[in-house]
């Protein structure tokens, strides 16, 4: 009987970390999602004031700052940039309610740290650009590649725990 209880148990306490996995998995997608379509946006507004002297709404600029602050400007009146805080606050509530895992979701939930560690520096990437256009880019881009390879080993190994293939 005894035995029963902590198999009961176990299973409760593994299917309570497969239910919170699901639901922080699907914010971290929603989080890179966005990441990665502002620093798209950056990208493309800092090589046009570079190249063009262009604004993203078409007018002259001296220099990049004024493109990306018109940008920002628009990214926080269409709450962009409030969508992406409250992806990233709501990715670490999520992934804290994973803490102290089942021994044997142990190395996902450490898999999974490693994921929200990367998708974190691509977030503060898309708030707040800084360096010069070829190091930004270069550091999102290989923020961008080192996230898709580890996002693509975490869906192969743990399918079965967030229910996506």
């Amino acid at each position: 009987m005894i035995g029963f209880f902590i198999l009961t148990s176990c299973n409760n306490k593994e299917k309570e970390f497969d239910e919170n996995l699901r639901v922080a998995y699907t914010q971290l997608v929603k989080s890179l999602v966005t990441s990665t379509d502002v620093c798209e946006q950056v990208s493309t507004t800092w090589y046009n004031a570079i190249q063009n002297r262009r604004t993203p709404s078409g007018k002259y600029c001296n220099d990049f700052n004024e493109a990306l602050d018109e940008l920002f400007t628009s990214l926080r009146q269409n709450g962009v940039i409030d969508e992406l805080k409250a992806q990233s606050i709501g990715l670490i509530e999520t992934a804290s309610l994973l803490v102290n895992p089942p021994d044997s979701r142990k190395e996902c939930y450490d898999d999974f740290v490693e994921l929200v560690s990367i998708a974190k520096q691509l977030n503060r990437k898309a708030s707040d650009p800084s360096g010069t256009y070829r190091s930004y880019n270069d550091e999102v881009h290989e923020l961008a590649q080192e996230l898709t390879e580890e996002f693509d080993k975490f869906r192969i190994k743990y399918s079965q725990f967030t229910g996506y293939q």
